[in-house]
């Protein structure tokens, strides 16, 4: 019969030892590499999601929906002040379906960003829908009326102003999403202004 051997009391304790402490070590290391894969996965994530592709996949996601798309309610006078800028063009329009339409965004934007800010109303998808219709449409005209150069400036300015107001949502800084939001009401109204004062609308 094969005789086995046990072994003293002391090596069992070592041993239990060295597993315990080859479990401590792997406890550690990985959790410290998680960490630094978690802080790097949210840095990117966070990129991703403040790219201009990005924030204009998310906007034709959101433009039907009556979703808000702040973080949290967040009502700012100047931002709702800003919607009525879009009356300053309305003298040099010459079309009453243009100056009714900018009647109309004022109001749906002085609705949907002071009202119902951070909340769920249909006045933010009706104010998307017509908002990205009045941007598409005067692009269009100024591309038609006015040269190259000008057109490009008139069409980037308040677009650049939209984009920096949408990635300050997305980084959760509501006072910088409340000054560059009503800078693109007020820059796009001054465009539009300028646009129709040289005949272009």
């Amino acid at each position: 019969m094969t005789s086995v051997k046990k072994r003293s009391p002391d090596i069992n304790k070592r041993h239990d030892q060295t597993i315990r402490n080859n479990n401590s070590i792997h406890a550690d290391g990985p959790l410290e590499e998680d960490e630094g894969v978690y802080e790097s996965h949210d840095s990117e994530s966070k990129k991703k999601r403040n790219s201009v592709s990005e924030i204009l996949q998310g906007h034709a996601k959101n433009i039907f929906s009556p979703k808000t798309t702040l973080p949290f309610v967040h009502q700012s006078s100047l931002l709702g002040l800003s919607c009525f800028s879009y009356l300053i063009p309305i003298p040099w329009l010459s079309a009453d379906i243009f100056k009714a339409a900018m009647v109309l965004q004022s109001i749906l934007s002085f609705l949907g960003d002071y009202v119902y800010a951070g909340r769920t109303s249909y006045t933010h998808c009706m104010d998307r829908i017509l908002a990205s219709f009045l941007t598409t449409f005067f692009i269009g005209r100024a591309f038609n009326h006015l040269t190259f150069i000008t057109s490009v400036v008139l069409s980037i300015l308040p677009l650049i102003c939209l984009y920096l107001g949408k990635k300050a949502v997305i980084n959760k800084d509501m006072e910088s999403y409340a000054i560059w939001h009503s800078l693109w009401h007020l820059v796009g109204a001054l465009c539009l202004t300028y646009l129709a004062s040289v005949g272009g609308e």
